[in-house]
């Protein structure tokens, strides 16, 4: 014989603990995750996987076109990261 609770599927409270819990990212792991899920026309710059932050006015001002794009979409999902990932939730830089 089987008992009604043996039936019932779990609770959404009960698979919320089994949920894999998320691990937070620096910036610099944003954008390794964006930029390894990206295709690209063009071949990699250093600026692809650096820290945006870092780079400096002399640099940009001498950048070809595809380093200057890949310093502007490492900025771009550096600055998306920090407009949506609470400072809280990122892992300490």
């Amino acid at each position: 014989m089987t008992t009604h609770y043996e039936t019932t599927p779990p609770s959404i409270a009960d698979t919320y603990d089994q949920q894999p819990t998320s691990v937070p990212m620096t910036r610099l792991e944003a954008i390794e995750y964006i930029v390894s899920r990206t295709d690209f026309d063009y071949p990699e710059t250093p600026f692809r996987r650096r820290d945006p932050y870092t780079v400096t006015a002399s640099e940009i001002s001498q950048m070809t076109d595809n380093e200057l794009r890949d310093y502007t979409k490492a900025l771009q999902i550096v600055d998306t990261f920090e407009a949506t990932v609470p400072r809280e939730c990122r892992a300490d830089e």
